[in-house]
């Protein structure tokens, strides 16, 4: 069975789809990540042949009933903005 270092995954009755870092990521970081499949009765881990543009977050996934559709979340851009507020008591 794959490692599991996030929570990036999701279970069904035949097996985990899962978006893996691979080996040795720092999980705390943000990080791309590759699609797979660990399926129970085989015991193997197949790969789906998706990698998302840009980094994930980490925060969990999603698979639609049908299997056609996975939610999950990535990070587009990181910026902050710096404000003035004029006479503040």
């Amino acid at each position: 069975m794959p490692e599991f270092t996030t929570r990036d995954f999701w279970v069904l009755p035949d097996g985990v789809y899962l978006l893996d870092p691979g080996p040795g990521v720092d999980t705390v970081m943000l990080r791309r990540a590759r699609a797979r499949f660990y399926r129970f009765r085989t015991k193997q881990v197949e790969d789906l042949g998706f990698e998302p543009e840009k980094p994930v977050i980490g925060h969990g996934i999603c698979l639609s009933p049908d299997g056609k559709w996975l939610l999950y979340t990535q990070e587009d851009h990181a910026f902050a903005n710096l404000m003035l507020v004029e006479n503040f008591r």
